[in-house]
């Protein structure tokens, strides 16, 4: 099967420039990939893919100095009472990635490149070590998508520095303050690693918290890591301006250990891939 393949270039991880030499584009300007997304998701959702449309979901700010958001979302209560057995209501986790069921659910693929500059290729089969973008058919958010690693027709199993870097790049190169990347590292009979993305209009509360930094930046390939300040889960926030590369490794580093020691964590990627937050749960 043919889909849209984006490739990313090699040259700013060559040259260990900053992270404006990946997006190469003024901030008012869409990315391409930005482009490229919302198109496609946009277009599935005139194409009915979707079990309702979660645009009309009512979403209200929870009273407290936190200003959770709580979201009233009809559809997916009701396809989720549909699946009950008897008079057993299942567990729901609207974040579990079960499979594609349709072809149309898969909206493109990303790939590294030996190019020198990323480029969007309209029609190729998917590549070896690809991640695959799909649709959730269920989505609790505006361009709620998983985003799935695999490699020679198989999943990952664990999460890895590769998966982590490439995921990197993609919010690099949508370059849009709205866009989020999410990984949760466990969740039980799960298939292979994803992530998952969506859009969100305003700052999540994590975001806008005071932070006590635990560990300054220094150099070009310095990481700044802070403790939330206030925050109902522990929280430490990894922040660079300088090198992409770096940042995803030392993630990738720090999860392995977590998952040697059985310690379950939540990732969520934001700024553009220049912050990622690690929640310990």
């Amino acid at each position: 099967m043919n889909f849209p393949i984006y490739c990313f270039g090699i040259q700013s991880l060559e040259e260990d420039t900053s992270f404006e030499g990946i997006s190469c584009i003024i901030e008012e300007e869409q990315s391409i990939l930005d482009a490229v997304l919302l198109s496609q998701w946009e277009d599935r959702m005139l194409k009915d893919c979707f079990k309702y449309d979660v645009t009309t979901s009512e979403i209200k700010v929870v009273t407290g100095k936190m200003k959770f958001l709580c979201q009233l979302n009809e559809g997916q209560i009701t396809d989720h009472l549909s699946k009950s057995e008897g008079n057993t209501l299942l567990e729901l986790d609207p974040f579990v990635f079960d499979c594609v069921k349709h072809q149309e659910e898969l909206l493109f693929c990303l790939a590294n490149s030996k190019k020198a500059k990323s480029e969007l290729i309209p029609s190729a089969s998917v590549p070896d070590s690809a991640v695959l973008v799909i649709i959730n058919v269920t989505p609790i958010e505006y361009g709620h998508v998983y985003l799935v690693p695999c490699a020679s027709n198989r999943l990952y199993r664990f999460l890895d520095a590769r998966s982590t870097e490439i995921i990197a790049r993609l919010a690099a190169e949508i370059n849009n303050q709205s866009f989020r990347i999410f990984y949760n590292c466990y969740i039980p009979n799960c298939s292979g690693v994803y992530f998952e993305a969506c859009y969100f209009p305003h700052p999540l509360p994590v975001e806008f918290r005071p932070a006590g930094t635990l560990f300054g930046a220094s150099g070009r390939r310095g990481i700044h890591i802070c403790s939330i300040i206030d925050y109902p889960i522990k929280t430490l926030s990894f922040q660079t301006t300088q090198n992409l590369k770096i940042l995803a490794a030392a993630i990738s580093e720090i999860c392995f250990q977590l998952e040697e020691k059985n310690i379950q964590y939540n990732l969520m990627i934001s700024d553009s891939g220049k912050k990622i937050f690690l929640f310990l749960q």
